[in-house]
């Protein structure tokens, strides 16, 4: 079986956009094994398209190392995506940089219009999948919990607002 190795030492939402690329790989006949840091274990934790997670403590390799790394961790694997600092480097502009100050019609064309789930595909070399959407696969004891809170509020329409983020 062909294998394949994607490096995402992301948080939450990383992962959910990274979760149609784990889907692709499988379906073309991939073994995946994922390199992550814990943050992300509770979206990955089920995904049964993600066969083997290897786990790594969060700052316990210098990032002057990472590279490195990640060169000894891939040796073997038939396709190997990197997605770190992907969003972050072409999305995301950080007051440090010139790009901030940037007007925001600027910055949407730097950024060539395309949203995170489809850079993530693009990024592994998939170019023909339209629309992708983040993937969640609960647990029974999570599913249930969520089908008690939405039911309580069954009457409303509820908004999720994320106060936490690179974003």
């Amino acid at each position: 079986m062909k294998r394949a190795l994607v490096i995402r030492l992301g948080g939450i939402g990383d992962f959910l956009i990274s979760s149609p690329l784990f889907r692709r790989l499988k379906q073309d006949g991939y073994e995946v094994t994922l390199n992550m840091v814990d943050r992300g274990f509770p979206i990955i934790k089920n995904n049964p398209y993600v066969d083997r997670i290897l786990l790594q403590e969060d700052d316990l390799i210098p990032r002057e190392v990472l590279g490195d790394y990640w060169d000894a961790i891939s040796e073997g694997y038939d396709k190997v995506v990197n997605l770190s600092e992907t969003l972050e480097v072409k999305f995301l502009f950080h007051p440090r940089k010139p790009e901030y100050a940037f007007p925001v019609e600027k910055r949407r064309e730097m950024s060539g219009g395309t949203n995170y789930y489809d850079y993530v595909l693009q990024h592994a070399g998939y170019t023909d999948v339209e629309s992708p959407i983040g993937e969640l696969y609960p647990d029974e004891l999570e599913a249930m919990m969520m089908h008690v809170f939405r039911n309580k509020f069954a009457d409303k329409f509820l908004i999720l607002w994320c106060l936490s983020g690179s974003a």
